[in-house]
């Protein structure tokens, strides 16, 4: 039994699909593959990096919900000399979901949470980052420099659940960034 071969073009067409052709290997930039052709029809690669991904929210939603998730994360993290794990807890409700809200208010509710004579410290955000976008939410790590009073500064980063709702957008969790919210 004799087998059909493919037509060498077709052949071709297959590997540069699978491996990319000779001129797109480098430079490794989309825009600078591009440049190697004629047109961009002879660069799989160009060809797949030109089609568009539609997100699961707007990039104005993003930009709401990192903007939320900075606010959150510096008021979660400075606790001001003299303040009280109420007033804590008042400056985050308007921006977490009811359920996140419980936790936080057992959270202040602990003494040992909250040893007296604690220094206080103020948190200072450095970068939000995406971690995980899906329809109604997304996954930020929000990291932070924390200075105690009369103390170095460490960094702090946490992962953030935003969540849609009627009213907007809300945090819905947050943990360390190491320790969950992948996605």
């Amino acid at each position: 039994m004799a087998s059909r071969r493919p037509p060498p073009a077709i052949l071709a067409m297959l590997a540069a699909t699978a491996i990319g052709c000779a001129a797109c290997a480098i430079p490794a930039t989309p825009a600078a593959r591009l440049a190697r052709h004629d047109t961009a029809s002879q660069c799989p690669a160009a060809t797949a990096a030109r089609q568009a991904v539609p997100l699961p929210v707007s990039l104005s939603g993003v930009r709401g919900a990192a903007a939320l998730a900075a606010r959150f994360a510096a008021a979660y993290l400075t606790r001001p000399a003299g303040g009280s794990p109420a007033g804590w807890l008042a400056r985050l409700a308007p921006m977490v979901t009811s359920q996140l809200y419980g936790t936080l208010a057992r959270t202040a509710a602990t003494p040992a949470l909250w040893p007296t004579g604690q220094p206080p410290a103020t948190a200072a955000v450095a970068a939000v980052r995406v971690r995980d976008l899906a329809a109604g939410s997304v996954i930020l790590t929000v990291t932070a420099r924390v200075r105690q009073a009369a103390g170095a500064a460490t960094t702090t980063t946490l992962a953030v659940t935003i969540v849609q709702g009627a009213a907007g957008w809300a945090v819905y969790d947050v943990e360390p960034a190491s320790a969950g919210n992948t996605g």
